[in-house]
């Protein structure tokens, strides 16, 4: 059962290490997977300053069209400033905005996490969603600590 809700978020900060990719790209080439890794691997959540918690944020921006073009994805955590950016980081300022919030299956984190974008890219096919493309982001917060058992929250920028 896909459950969501609308809501007006405030805006927030967030710092971490990005690419830029299309998702097309993205299931070439594997960048994503290899950003995440590299998140994890070089410990990168340990080293960003004024934390706010300890979820991690997938943020999408700078979108150059739809689903189907240029986008970048910054993987990082919420901050209460940008004031000190480590080397080899990047900060971005998320604005307030209305967004629907998808929360996946439970199950392995990539596979329910890949099933609701599919869900989410077929209602934008149907005219069911109508996305404003100006910041997308997955959370993973205590409900998806467990790899094998996940929920991810998704939170979809609307018109």
């Amino acid at each position: 059962m896909l459950t969501n809700f609308i809501k007006t978020e405030p805006n927030f900060y967030v710092i971490g290490i990005a690419i830029r990719t299309t998702n097309k790209a993205a299931a070439e080439n594997g960048s994503i997977a290899k950003l995440w890794q590299q998140f994890f691997t070089e410990n990168i959540s340990a080293q960003i300053p004024s934390k706010i918690d300890d979820a991690i944020i997938a943020l999408y921006y700078e979108y150059e069209n739809d689903k189907n073009g240029e986008y970048s994805l910054l993987i990082g955590n919420r901050v209460s400033s940008i004031d000190i950016v480590p080397a080899g980081m990047v900060a971005q300022h998320v604005k307030a905005e209305k967004r629907v919030v998808f929360n996946t299956e439970s199950g392995p984190v990539n596979s329910v996490v890949m099933n609701l974008w599919a869900k989410i890219w077929s209602l934008e096919d149907q005219g069911e969603l109508v996305r404003s493309y100006i910041a997308d982001y997955e959370l993973y917060d205590e409900q998806s600590m467990d790899p094998q058992n996940a929920v991810v929250e998704v939170h979809i920028g609307i018109k």
